[in-house]
């Protein structure tokens, strides 16, 4: 098939969030690649960043007046009703693609309306159990969890209505039998025939290509201790157990320092700054490009995920690959499926119970004295990523992709 052709057939994005700040996330990749293959419109808030790369190569159809509603249920709403009608209207449209809890009960609704016209890909980069297993975190109030109970079975319920309608499913796993394809297949009753499980990616050239740019003076880091970095967001339950694995460290006859970069929460930081604590450097949200260079200067990079959520068990997340891209010594959770499938305890990785934090800052330190061991773990390190580069991750998406449309009497 001439990219000509591809060219004149109509696809529509619904992403309710912004597109390209992070160039190393599914969604920046699946945008690129369709605005390449087809002609894109994006639907997207009124305040969602959209960058300059990807509005280039596409065109952005913002949800009118929803800055009303940001952050509220209201312009989900809001938004569900506005895609329904725009994409009611759009009568030459061939493609919808839409990640699982942006316009996806509107995409379902379209299809079941419009059945053969209109060829429809959903991927899961999360499970319809999202919000249902969120509900269970401590530090929510009863009001909030009772919330997400009842936007959990909301998503459970539109799931299984809609995900065995179709015509393609991206699952965020390494094959059919675990992770979200397993979910998929086993719990809403995707045909294994229209369900393809795809992991996340990194694209190591921006990676490298970062890295070695020089940090901005305000973020270089001195001093003889060990210097480690934590990525994402910090409430007060993740700020604590840090405080006691730095503590643990300390108490295994070692200095430590630790960067946390990314969104912190009022009461967190408000005990940083009252308490002073002093082997804790808290960054802020900084960009991507910094936030690998600070990677790279780091003696060990902390990927620690919450595994009470399925999500956060299937998860492929983004840093640990970065991290591991980088040959830097790694220290992860037991995840069920990277942990089965990319990260081996003692081969490219440390892998600690996040409930053991105690045990986890010894095991650290034992590594760290052990450089036969410790350089082993960052050449392998290295190596276990190179079969995830977004490059060819991307070629075999859009194959399939493609071969779906082929079936589908569109190509």
């Amino acid at each position: 098939m001439s990219f000509e052709k591809q060219k004149k057939m109509k696809a529509v994005l619904v992403q309710m969030a912004g597109i390209g700040e992070g160039k190393n996330r599914a969604l920046f990749q699946r945008t690129k690649e369709l605005a390449r293959m087809f002609d894109l419109t994006v639907i997207t808030g009124a305040r969602a960043v959209v960058t300059s790369d990807i509005a280039e190569l596409t065109t952005v159809q913002r949800v009118p007046h929803s800055k009303f509603f940001v952050g509220s249920v209201l312009f989900k709403l809001y938004y569900t009703i506005y895609l329904i009608l725009a994409l009611c209207r759009k009568k030459d449209l061939d493609v919808i693609y839409c990640f699982h809890r942006n316009g996806f009960t509107a995409a379902g609704i379209i299809k079941l309306l419009r059945r053969d016209d209109v060829t429809w890909f959903v991927d899961m980069q999360h499970t319809p159990y999202y919000y249902w297993d969120y509900a269970q975190h401590p530090y929510l109030p009863l009001t909030k969890r009772l919330f997400y109970r009842l936007l959990g079975c909301f998503f459970i319920y539109v799931g299984k209505l809609f995900l065995p309608k179709a015509d393609r499913v991206f699952a965020m796993s390494y094959d059919y039998n675990e992770g979200f394809a397993g979910i998929m297949e086993a719990d809403f009753k995707v045909n294994r025939h229209c369900l393809t499980p795809i992991p996340n990616g990194v694209d190591l050239t921006l990676v490298n290509k970062c890295s070695e740019a020089p940090l901005d003076p305000e973020q270089l880091i001195d001093g003889d201790s060990i210097k480690l970095i934590y990525a994402g967001n910090v409430r007060i339950e993740r700020l604590r157990s840090l405080m006691v694995f730095l503590d643990r460290i300390e108490e295994a006859g070692e200095k430590a320092t630790l960067y946390i970069c990314g969104q912190m929460g009022k009461v967190a930081r408000k005990i940083l700054e009252t308490k002073k604590v002093q082997n804790i450097q808290y960054l802020g949200l900084i960009s991507h490009d910094d936030l690998l260079r600070l990677y790279r200067t780091v003696d060990v990079c902390l990927v620690f995920i919450d595994g009470r959520m399925r999500d956060h068990q299937f998860s492929h997340p983004g840093k640990l690959f970065e991290s591991l891209a980088l040959g830097k010594l790694v220290m992860v959770s037991k995840l069920q499926s990277v942990c089965r499938n990319i990260v081996f305890d003692g081969e490219n990785a440390v892998v600690v119970d996040n409930q053991r934090l105690g045990d986890a800052a010894n095991k650290l330190v034992q590594v760290l004295h052990n450089s036969t061991l410790r350089e082993k773990i960052e050449i392998n390190a290295k190596a276990s990523v190179e079969k995830l580069d977004w490059k060819e991750l991307n070629q075999a998406w859009s194959h399939v992709l493609m071969k779906t449309l082929s079936n589908s009497n569109l190509v």
